[in-house]
């Protein structure tokens, strides 16, 4: 009971300072196309198991997860259904936005690096990508980033895990005991410097879609700016 009242306790931690504004999670089906539960279909290794498609709440956002997830190209994780999969993409939104929330697992992330950007395009301000920096071990003679600029770290129960003002952990369990099964993703929160603009899409861009990093995006919410 202990583990299980932990695991909940850390699925329900919320962001500080959360903004105003009804959520809004975005439908992401037109874009995914990668089957969690499948071996080598997910992020070309083991399935992630116990996570059910349908509404989530993560840390008080409400996450709707699809029957399938996208998965990005890398070294491990090439097509799905004979396609293959994207190295960039743009999702558009065309609403007004307070915070946006990024539900997002990483595979293979054994260094610490940029495996991806993503930008935020507003109908008049041009702001600059979000670097998706993963929590690995630096190479030797490198400095390493700010723990704050970290925005993921590796799925697999062997992974770090942290927390940040800007990213929240996601436990998934058997049955929520970490014992049986145990695997993390991220829930990101960006807010939006200029809330008053529209915003126009979210753009993803694979940096090295020949290496081994792996990211997969399973859900996408919006704050809306209240009227």
């Amino acid at each position: 009971k202990d583990r299980i009242s932990e695991v909940r306790k850390i699925n329900r931690h919320p962001f500080p300072n959360p903004g105003k504004g009804e959520f809004s999670p975005l439908d992401l089906s037109p874009w995914e196309q990668r089957r969690r539960n499948r071996h080598y279909h997910w992020m070309g290794g083991q399935p992630l198991k116990h996570l059910s498609s349908g509404p989530h709440t993560f840390h008080g956002v409400p996450c709707v997860i699809g029957e399938k997830s996208i998965v990005f190209r890398s070294r491990f994780a090439k097509t799905a259904e004979g396609k293959a999969l994207p190295e960039v993409l743009w999702i558009p939104i065309g609403q007004k936005a307070r915070e946006v929330y990024v539900l997002q697992a990483g595979g293979w992330l054994t260094h610490r690096e940029v495996i991806a950007r993503y930008q935020f395009e507003l109908a008049q301000t041009v702001i600059d990508p979000v670097e998706v920096w993963s929590l690995g071990r630096s190479e030797p003679g490198e400095s390493p980033p700010e723990r704050s600029k970290v925005l993921i770290s590796d799925w697999h129960s062997s992974g770090e895990r942290f927390a940040t003002e800007r990213v929240r952990p996601v436990l998934i369990t058997e049955k929520g005991d970490p014992l049986r099964y145990l695997r993390c993703l991220y829930l990101y929160r960006w807010i939006n410097p200029h809330p008053e603009e529209l915003l126009k899409a979210m753009k993803i861009h694979i940096m090295n879609p020949e290496l081994r990093p792996t990211l997969a995006v399973l859900s996408v919410t919006l704050r809306l700016v209240e009227d």
